[in-house]
């Protein structure tokens, strides 16, 4: 599934929760932030927009205090970005820093340790201890691993809680038992983002790289389903449309294995029970993106698991809607369509798809959760 970034407040608040003292700041907010620091602290300020390496950017004051904040955040403001973060600075020696990250992967958790963390970590490299935590561990939250001063219990209970699939804090310090996060970085399963608390939504950072991916991100604001769209190779032959969960990774893996990875144009996800509409607008923005290909050939998949409780009938419709706006293209571009799909009102939606394709003399493979997912790839090689 993709990631997104967050920002360094949405991930300090909800990895640390009441624990973090820090505050998110905009132009808006200067005078409301400023109001609330205490007069004796010194405080540190950053741009909070997903930028790595800032302190070497120039994108950081340090040791500011409260009647020089306003002046921080305008200097920072200037230069065009459009927010900040703001934090009591904590006195401690450079060689107290540590550095930890944890990466979701489909075995476990990879973590990466070292007692030499701070800016210098990618020239401390050699430094860097890797532990695996196996994937029922993490998804309890109650390891066997053990690092000093380190909750990763704690880190990994918020992790599945806010979906949180990378989490980097370099550097960290620890005052006796207390862990302190002086930066962290943090990205989130992008199919989940909707289910963070309504505050967080807006400290997600999303950076669209094609208009159709901008559209959809557009698309994925306005609704309470997940929508979502990243181009992998834009002049490829299989244009995916999946359903979210697991099974969209088995079915990716399944074009893998019929060793069509490098003909897959997009990763997409549609979830959430989005309605008709939604996913007509969704599917023709998709639908864009499979005709600016240049590939000869040139195939669409939509691919899922068994929904629990997105209505197939009414997705399967706004596809069939999408479809109809985009004939002529589909026909003369002579796309090939493989859907296997399940769910509420599956025989339905499956028996309306299937007679806009036959109809319109589309070539199609329709099946429900009687074809195994780890078949689709078989099919779609036929086609390619």
């Amino acid at each position: 599934m993709s990631r997104v970034a967050i920002t360094e407040y949405a991930a300090k608040k909800l990895v640390l929760g009441g624990a973090y003292t820090g505050l998110t700041v905009t132009q808006d907010t200067v005078d409301e932030v400023v109001d609330k620091a205490r007069e004796k602290a010194q405080y540190i300020v950053k741009i909070d927009v997903g930028i790595k390496k800032r302190g070497k950017q120039g994108l950081v004051r340090l040791n500011v205090p409260k009647n020089g904040l306003k002046q921080a955040f305008s200097e920072l403001f200037t230069l065009g970005y459009e927010r900040c973060i703001v934090e009591e600075m904590v006195p401690h020696e450079t060689s107290s820093e540590r550095y930890l990250s944890l990466d979701l992967l489909r075995e476990g958790v990879l973590v990466l340790y070292s007692a030499n963390g701070g800016v210098e970590i990618e020239e401390n490299a050699n430094t860097v201890e890797r532990f695996t935590i196996p994937r029922t561990e993490a998804l309890s939250g109650n390891t066997s691993v053990s690092i000093n001063a380190v909750p990763l219990n704690g880190l990994l209970q918020a992790m599945q809680q806010s979906h949180i699939s990378f989490l980097e804090v370099n550097p960290f310090i620890s005052d006796g038992d207390d862990f302190i996060a002086l930066d962290m970085a943090a990205e989130i399963d992008d199919a989940k983002a909707a289910k963070l608390p309504s505050w967080a939504h807006e400290h997600i950072i999303r950076k669209a790289a094609t208009l159709q991916e901008q559209a959809v991100q557009t698309q994925d604001e306005a609704t309470a389903a997940a929508l979502t769209l990243k181009t992998l190779n834009k002049n490829g032959s299989i244009l995916t449309l999946f359903s979210g969960g697991g099974a969209s990774l088995v079915a990716m893996d399944s074009l893998v294995s019929s060793r069509l990875q490098d003909a897959i144009i997009n990763y997409s996800e549609y979830s959430g029970a989005p309605t008709r509409d939604e996913t007509c607008a969704y599917a023709s923005t998709l639908l864009e993106v499979l005709f600016e290909s240049s590939a000869p050939k040139k195939v669409i998949l939509i691919a899922g698991g068994v929904a629990n409780f997105t209505d197939i009938m009414t997705t399967f419709a706004g596809l069939v809607d999408a479809f109809t706006e985009k004939l002529n293209e589909l026909k003369s571009q002579g796309v090939y369509v493989c859907i296997r799909r399940g769910g509420p009102n599956q025989e339905q939606g499956l028996a309306h798809l299937k007679a806009f394709l036959s109809t319109h003399g589309i070539p199609h493979d329709v099946h429900g959760p009687e074809l195994s997912l780890g078949k689709v790839g078989e099919l779609i090689a036929l086609h390619v």
